[in-house]
């Protein structure tokens, strides 16, 4: 048999393996990888740019964070 994840799912999976990290630039980097293999999946592409934009907020890159926050609004407006 063959099973499909949803996307959502996948995410989250995705999400809670990078807490896994011990360098936050490690975890930002395995997010992004994950990201290739969800595309045309907007919703699950979005969150997971959520967690990595929480993670450069971790690391004090407020700037960064913001600027991927406010890129995420746009897309969701």
């Amino acid at each position: 048999m063959n099973y499909r994840l949803d996307p959502i799912k996948y995410a989250q999976m995705t999400i809670l393996c990078s807490r896994q990290f011990e360098s936050i630039e490690d975890a930002i980097t395995f997010l992004e990888e994950a990201k290739g293999r969800l595309t045309l999946k907007h919703d699950a592409l979005k969150l997971i740019e959520v967690a990595q934009a929480d993670k450069k907020l971790s690391l004090g890159k407020h700037h960064d964070c913001f600027e991927q926050l406010e890129s995420i609004k746009r897309l969701v407006e």
